[in-house]
């Protein structure tokens, strides 16, 4: 079980060789989100069960086994089931500065992926020139393109500008799952795969972003249609190349 860390703070008592005044103390303790381990549990439970299957361009799965880089994009719904699939290619996965985030990084850390955090917009563009880092050195980047917030299924441009600012291709990811529940009452209609249910995943072929407005453009639109999601269009674009703003963390 992997904590996360908050800090918490008191009022001691008053030291009278000091100050009449109570000092104000901060220190960083240890917190375990109490969901983690039935989180941890359920995940595991679905990964020993769920029949996995790879379809489509899975030269890019192999090309990314042997290190080549890579951002691989999905909608934050299918999450889960494409994790199964994922395994292996030495992902780093975005994940929001949240208490949701805190239960995913905790959840993710004991199968081999490593993350990257922020959500706001300070937060989000030190995890994008992290994210830059990474594949600048040739790791391979998990992002969800409406995360961390919706609205659901509407790509946002910083995946775009990330891949224009690296020269990376964007490997959008689809899954089909056998039987599932998806939860309607969240924001993302998160799916979670039945057990022992099968989830076939589908690899799209690969997006590079041309560095230009117009290419900004048709990347996005082709990344929407890749994954049966929205692309808002050119209002969106208008920033300078160099401007990282966050990232889609999931």
């Amino acid at each position: 079980m992997w904590p996360t860390w908050r800090w918490r703070c008191s009022t001691a008592e008053p030291d009278s060789s000091y100050s009449d005044a109570a000092p104000f103390r901060c220190r960083m303790s240890p917190h375990i989100d109490p969901r983690v381990p039935f989180v941890q549990a359920a995940y595991r439970l679905l990964r020993a069960t769920v029949k996995v299957r790879v379809e489509g361009r899975t030269d890019l799965f192999e090309r990314a086994q042997r290190g080549e880089a890579f951002i691989f994009a999905s909608r934050h719904g299918q999450l889960l089931p494409l994790l199964f699939g994922v395994e292996g290619l030495g992902l780093t996965i975005m994940v929001s500065r949240s208490r949701d985030g805190d239960l995913l990084a905790s959840l993710l850390r004991p199968f081999g992926f490593s993350m990257v955090r922020g959500s706001s917009s300070a937060q989000g563009r030190l995890a994008a020139r992290e994210a830059l880092r990474i594949l600048s050195d040739g790791g391979r980047l998990g992002m969800a393109v409406d995360g961390p917030r919706g609205p659901r299924g509407l790509v946002q441009d910083g995946i775009l500008r990330l891949a224009r600012r690296s020269s990376v291709p964007i490997v959008p990811l689809v899954a089909s799952c056998g039987r599932s529940v998806v939860l309607h009452g969240s924001w993302d209609h998160f799916e979670l795969p039945w057990p022992g249910s099968s989830v076939v995943i589908e690899v799209k072929g690969p997006i590079e972003v041309a560095d230009s407005p117009a290419g900004l453009q048709e990347a996005g639109s082709r990344l929407a249609e890749s994954l049966d999601a929205r692309f808002p269009g050119e209002s969106t674009l208008a920033g300078p190349k160099e401007d990282l703003a966050p990232a889609g963390p999931l």
